[in-house]
């Protein structure tokens, strides 16, 4: 039997006689807890703000009718801005969008789907985004996200945000896509997992000058399966 939750908040739901549980984490704009230590940065480009958000998913067991802990999650976005200084674009500002999200799965509860999704304004252009390939890996392997900007073209120099995190079986997918309201640049990955997962993905963004994106948010979406054990 599946049960599910999602909202434009975070979510936490009774999921009564549930073996699986679909639920929905939506940072918004307001600082929070640190995922982890922020990525490497390097050029031109200013550290702007980090806003993140963190849930803990309970779920009732309909044998002892106590609340157990399904898993505990966060995610942060962080955005950079190219320095105007050193690009020569008269129309337009640049900048790099950054995703950082975590998935703690407790209690004999695997993740089974994760998605860490990126959100921007439709105003707002991706010009290019990190990680760009699908990555099957067989087994646990580390795996360096780094994504360049050069003002699309109109900067003197690149700079750069990376970080290194380690991906796990089965697979790790990645698309964009645009919705009425936004632009959404989403990380996939499925598997079977007990762990912790981490999640890391960026995007070059413009915006017409002196007119910021309103709206730079991170999401997470997961669905976990009661097995007792997995990996």
């Amino acid at each position: 039997m599946e049960g599910e939750v999602t909202s434009q908040t975070v979510s936490r739901g009774t999921l009564s006689l549930a073996l699986f549980v679909a639920l929905c984490l939506v940072a918004l704009l307001a600082p929070g807890a640190e995922a982890r230590p922020p990525p490497k940065r390097s050029g031109p480009l200013n550290f702007d703000e980090r806003r993140c958000s963190r849930a803990i998913e309970e779920w009732r067991n309909p044998k002892t009718g106590r609340m157990e802990t399904v898993a505990r999650s966060e995610t942060c976005v962080l955005f950079y801005t190219y320095d105007p200084l050193a690009e020569d674009d008269e129309e337009r500002d640049f900048g790099v969008v950054w995703v950082q999200s975590r998935v703690e799965p407790r209690n004999g509860w695997c993740a089974r789907r994760v998605a860490s999704d990126l959100f921007v304004s439709k105003d707002t252009k991706i010009h290019t985004t990190r990680p760009k390939k699908t990555q099957g890996t067989g087994s646990s392997r580390q795996l360096r996200v780094k994504l360049g900007t050069d003002a699309n073209g109109a900067g003197a120099k690149t700079g750069t945000v990376s970080e290194t995190i380690k991906i796990f079986p089965k697979k790790l997918r990645h698309s964009t896509t645009t919705t009425d309201t936004s632009r959404v640049f989403r990380q996939r990955w499925s598997g079977l997992r007990g762990k912790p997962l981490n999640f890391a993905s960026g995007a070059e963004v413009s915006w017409a000058i002196d007119d910021p994106p309103d709206a730079l948010t991170s999401g997470l979406t997961y669905r976990f399966e009661k097995r007792g054990t997995c990996k």
